[in-house]
């Protein structure tokens, strides 16, 4: 099932195309049909969002009913709606976590260069030592 209708696409398309022709030619035609698509589809996303609001309606209606029956029901709905709320924040926590466990890990460094460099200025002290000395 596609989450966007093919309609909808449609209009989307012919609202695309009229405004970009209309911006690169100034054509009062391309003006017309895109903003007649973009009523169509304004009226479109209207017509879902009074749906999504009729669906919650009936949900909390619903849960209303059934409460005074089924305690159980408006617990698991409170529950459902923290999950939501708090899921995101949760997801993010996780992906940083699992990013910093996978990131390389510190290698030592081989410090033996530094002891090698410090013997040598030693012995060249020494050195410069004995001969001031004689």
């Amino acid at each position: 099932m596609s989450v966007v209708s093919q309609e909808f696409t449609r209009l989307l398309t012919i609202y695309k195309d009229n405004y970009v022709a209309f911006r690169v030619t100034g054509n009062i035609a391309n003006k017309t049909a895109y903003e007649t698509a973009l009523n169509e589809i304004n009226r479109k996303i209207g017509t879902l969002q009074q749906t999504v609001g009729k669906d919650k309606d009936y949900i909390q209606g619903f849960l209303q009913t059934y409460s005074d029956d089924n305690p159980e029901l408006v617990k698991l709905h409170e529950q459902s709606q923290e999950i939501q709320r708090v899921g995101p924040k949760i997801q993010g926590e996780y992906e940083l976590s699992k990013r910093l466990t996978e990131s390389p890990q510190v290698q030592p460094v081989d410090q033996t260069y530094l002891y090698v460099k410090g013997g040598i200025v030693v012995a060249l002290l020494v050195v410069v030592g004995i001969v001031v000395a004689l």
